[in-house]
């Protein structure tokens, strides 16, 4: 069985793709041409490379916006391109950058140039694509008890949060957690996977240890859910997601961010200024191989104050809450109702307003936080 890492050619010019085919057969390569974007792609699709030597310039769609298709197709996004082309200037390159490219090689080829930059990515991509099995191999032996992994408020009082936290059963798929990550900065995250089993709630134990591992200043809340994913797609079953808010705070610069990824809409009740929700999209941790999230960031004040739910609070069928629109506008008018009570016991009452009429029908999570 042929085992050699395999490369995707995409040029118009024949007479360059032969000469580069050969050079690369030399080496043990296993090497598949395409002369054209479209074509490319669906050769991608099919043939899954390790490696794309897209052409600069060709009739049509030229490599810059055939790398942004690439990139937009989540099944072929994730193989690396390097681009070919007979332009040497920094405005050439730099477009390609922007594009998606990871490196640039110039035409007439340098056999030794371009065999060490063909490898030195090629080991770039193994060695992530390694490092993400350890880690998910890792997280699915984690059988840690979910009450053990959530944050109590006391553990930090300088985040200054309440939260109530109800499961459906002994097992739940709600999680949260609350992390400093700086002076002064927290992240306030809770996390819903679908399902309520014994599998959901260890399957948070990996969140858990994702959080722990990639939560950091250096990174922003998207690009750190971003990151996770792709190791969440590893260990989750094929019917499994997890829908994750979260909420970061710099208490000394005054500022947030938000980001969503499927949850509900936060609820922001400024001290000063009339209340809103924070209602952006994300797509589903687990899902799909590339995601996307909005991000807001908001200027706060001292005795500004948020809540975060999961959507058991907007699922009680039949009930009240039937409609996810409504059920959003009637918590926040609830949310603001309780804007001067102490956190912990504004978080009660809410609970209480809302489950007037039932019991939950789902997990519960429901985060305050004061800034």
């Amino acid at each position: 069985m042929n085992s050699s890492p395999k490369i995707l050619i995409i040029d118009d010019d024949v007479t360059s793709t032969l000469f580069l085919s050969g050079l690369l057969r030399s080496e043990g390569f296993t090497i598949i041409t395409a002369s054209n974007g479209p074509e490319g792609r669906m050769l991608a699709t099919a043939e899954q490379p390790h490696l794309i030597l897209l052409d600069f310039h060709m009739p049509g769609e030229n490599g810059i916006q055939a790398c942004h298709k690439k990139l937009l197709d989540p099944y072929i996004a994730h193989i690396p391109v390097i681009f070919i082309s007979g332009d040497s200037d920094s405005e050439s390159k730099v477009a390609c950058f922007d594009a998606g490219g990871v490196d640039y090689i110039t035409k007439p080829y340098e056999l030794k140039e371009v065999i060490a930059r063909i490898k030195t990515h090629l080991k770039l991509a193994y060695t992530l694509s390694a490092l993400g099995k350890l880690q998910a191999a890792k997280l699915a032996a984690l059988e840690l008890a979910q009450t053990s992994m959530l944050v109590d408020p006391s553990q930090i009082p300088e985040a200054q949060f309440a939260v109530l936290f109800k499961p459906l059963q002994e097992a739940g798929g709600d999680f949260y957690d609350v992390i400093q990550i700086g002076d002064g900065v927290f992240d306030y995250i809770f996390a819903d996977i679908s399902g309520h089993d014994i599998g959901a709630s260890l399957a948070t134990a990996g969140l858990k240890a994702l959080l722990g591992q990639h939560c950091n200043i250096l990174y922003s809340p998207a690009e750190i859910l971003a990151n996770i994913n792709v190791v969440i797609r590893r260990i989750l079953r094929s019917e499994q997601y997890f829908a994750i808010g979260w909420l970061r705070v710099y208490q000394k610069q005054r500022r947030a961010i938000y980001t969503n990824a499927g949850q509900p809409p936060a609820i922001y009740l400024p001290r000063d200024r009339s209340p809103e929700t924070l209602d952006l999209t994300g797509d589903l941790i687990g899902t799909f191989e590339n995601v996307t999230f909005e991000e807001k960031e908001i200027e706060v004040s001292q005795g500004d104050r948020f809540f975060l739910f999961s959507d058991g609070f907007i699922e009680l069928r039949g009930k009240r809450f039937a409609d996810r629109r409504a059920s959003t506008d009637d918590l926040l008018s609830l949310c603001t109702r309780h804007r001067l009570v102490d956190l912990k016991d504004a978080i009660l009452r809410l609970y209480q307003d809302v489950f007037l009429d039932g019991s939950p029908q789902d997990d519960i999570v429901l985060l305050g936080i004061d800034v």
